[in-house]
């Protein structure tokens, strides 16, 4: 990798598909394979090895940290600033809150999902949308489905029950929520 005509460390592979600038454009991670195990080069350093690197690696929009997934023998996990989560069987929706200090992701352990949001993790559902926070960074918001029901979770409270739920989005000051939602297919 070279970074700006400096040669970086050596690696066997990368993938340009998983590079990142941080935000601030002074911080660039990548995915890189060593032997035959990933790790992430962030800063010109590589991080511990996993079997493989899932996407990018992402900055939080301060640029100040970097969140990743990783897997080992088929487990999965969230690695931020060098720290691993908790094992699951698949990741999706990784994401830092608007000032930076917040991360949240949908995590599946056999075949129910949950909600991590600042490392703690919901209860089980059949599915999940979200989670996304608020402007302020102050409020998490995810939609679950379970018997074919959805309903969203705003601050770790269930709301009312649906057909389908899509399209999370909370206005500009954290207060409100909005949504689409069907209810007897209206």
């Amino acid at each position: 990798m070279v970074l700006d005509g400096q040669a970086g460390v050596d690696i066997d592979g990368f993938s340009s598909g998983r590079m990142r600038f941080s935000p601030d454009g002074k911080r660039l991670a990548y995915g890189a394979l060593a032997g035959k195990r990933w790790s992430v080069v962030l800063d010109g350093r590589a991080e511990a090895p996993y079997d493989l690197i899932w996407y990018s690696p992402i900055f939080s929009p301060d640029s100040k940290r970097v969140a990743y997934v990783a897997d080992t023998a088929g487990k999965w996990t969230v690695v931020v600033d060098g720290q691993a989560g908790a094992e699951c069987d698949a990741i999706w929706g990784l994401t830092f809150s608007p000032d930076s200090k917040r991360v949240a992701y949908a995590a599946r352990r056999g075949k129910k999902w949950s909600a991590v949001v600042d490392g703690q993790m919901s209860g089980e559902y059949e599915d999940i949308l979200g989670p996304v926070f608020s402007p302020d960074s102050k409020r998490a918001a995810y939609a679950v489905g379970r018997e074919k029901r959805w309903s969203v979770v705003v601050d770790g409270q269930a709301g009312e029950d649906y057909e389908h739920i899509s399209g999370l989005i909370f206005s500009a000051d954290g207060r409100r929520l909005a949504y689409a939602a069907a209810k007897d297919k209206k």
